[in-house]
């Protein structure tokens, strides 16, 4: 059972990774404006793994099947009963659809987007995690 105390440190949690996200966008911001070299912001470590499943999802139009998400998630790296953490939490980022399948979130789909320039020049092809230090 989930005591108090741990949701608590759990929101906290969630919080300073919305907060480090916040940093690094401005970080990208401040380069961009003062003319520092290649500049796109990096998405924290934690969500590196998750970015590239929703990526692969919205490259097939949002909605797959459960299988292919299974599929997708293992080549990355996922155990796959590790993937019940896509549909819960605060913000879930995947949810079930009819006929077997899932579609990403407007949360998902939204940060996707915004990092869909790691996506398509640094993001990591084998599960190598990229640090938010700068490149």
């Amino acid at each position: 059972m989930e005591t108090q105390e741990i949701r608590e440190l759990r929101n906290i949690r969630e919080r300073l990774e919305r907060i480090q996200e916040d940093l690094e966008e401005v970080r990208v911001r401040l380069a961009r404006l003062t003319g520092e070299a290649e500049s796109f912001e990096i998405p924290p470590e934690w969500m590196q793994p998750r970015l590239r499943v929703w990526h692969e999802i919205h490259q097939k139009g949002g909605i797959v099947p459960l299988e292919e998400l299974h599929k997708i998630a293992g080549k990355i790296g996922y155990d796959l009963r590790g993937l019940g953490g896509f549909f819960g939490g605060s913000e879930p980022s995947l949810t079930r659809i009819a006929g077997g399948k899932v579609a990403l979130t407007e949360s998902a789909v939204k940060k996707v987007e915004r990092y869909k320039d790691w996506l398509e020049h640094r993001g990591p092809s084998r599960g190598e995690v990229i640090t938010t230090a700068r490149c």
